[in-house]
């Protein structure tokens, strides 16, 4: 009944669309093309080539720029701590950014002094022979808190040390015939509203090989506490790696804490006896030809674990 209506009534139907009409479209209502006739634009296979390789030299030059602006303000104090931060927030490390961004917070004092030494701002009244040791909390904004509490001054003496300072580090630096003297010296730092601060710093003395004596002043410029908290900062990644990779990962994370620290403590204590200056500025070029020297090793690593795994 109702297609019989819809026969005897046509001009009362309204159609909204034209595609489900049967009639053809009125010649006035065409742009005078069928666009269905027109073939489509599409790129030659050759431009969107060409077009491929200079998104990648532009990627290059960008990435390339980037390490380059790292490596120079690497032996900046406190620039340097920049970057390490980007880029692990880039890369989907919030955890390991923040924390990183917090030591670099707490640590905003001494990298002040550090400049002002490069500036040839301050003078160590150390004896001739001794440099300074490092320490996790020394210098920082905690320090001075630490010192007003018995428990703050046991972590600052006992639990704030190098790795020279334990049984083992110990034997060894006796055995290739080290011998090593620790004493406290006093360091005065000029700021530029001339004002001079005097801080209290230990330092440590050594006899023996020069070879010996790097291998010393390197151990005493690794606090164990540095290479917990930056292992600490390596968890996350660990935990959200696949299962089968959470071993890989471990060792690429050690990796990363061991050779970033360690090569910035051995460019800094090979480069202390000539300028305190130089050795300021090598502890933070360490650090960074450490951080890419570990990618190599870690990519390496995982490239022989999978073939093995296959």
């Amino acid at each position: 009944m109702a297609g019989n209506i819809y026969n005897l009534y046509p001009q009362f139907i309204q159609q909204t669309d034209r595609r489900t009409q049967n009639n053809p479209v009125a010649v006035h209502c065409r742009s005078g093309i069928d666009r269905r006739e027109l073939k489509r634009p599409s790129l030659d296979v050759k431009l969107m080539q060409d077009i491929e390789k200079v998104k990648d030299t532009f990627t290059s030059i960008t990435k390339n720029h980037k390490e380059l602006v790292a490596f120079a303000v690497s032996p900046i104090p406190g620039l340097r701590r920049i970057d390490p931060v980007e880029e692990n927030n880039d890369k989907g490390n919030p955890f390991k950014a923040a924390g990183l961004g917090l030591i670099g917070l707490i640590n905003l004092k001494e990298d002040l002094r550090d400049i002002l030494t490069i500036s040839g701002k301050s003078k160590s009244l150390a004896e001739q022979g001794y440099f300074a040791k490092y320490g996790f909390f020394t210098g920082t904004s905690i320090e001075k808190w630490l010192k007003k509490s018995d428990w703050g001054r046991f972590i600052l003496r006992e639990i704030d040390s190098t790795l020279a300072e334990n049984s083992i580090a110990r034997k060894i630096l006796t055995l290739i015939g080290i011998t090593w003297e620790e004493k406290p010296f006093k360091k005065e730092i000029k700021h530029l509203d001339g004002s001079i601060e005097t801080v209290l710093r230990k330092y440590v003395k050594f006899e023996g090989s020069q070879i010996g004596k790097t291998i010393g002043l390197t151990l005493y410029r690794i606090p164990k506490l540095s290479l917990l908290a930056m292992f600490v900062l390596e968890i996350p990644n660990i935990i959200n790696a696949p299962k089968k990779d959470q071993l890989k990962q471990t060792t690429n994370s050690l990796i990363n804490t061991t050779l970033g620290i360690g090569c910035g403590a051995l460019c800094s204590a090979l480069l202390a006896p000539i300028h305190p200056a130089l050795s300021v500025m090598g502890l933070g070029l360490g650090y960074y030809v450490g951080s890419k020297l570990s990618k190599v090793i870690g990519n390496k690593l995982n490239g022989n674990i999978q073939s093995n795994a296959g």
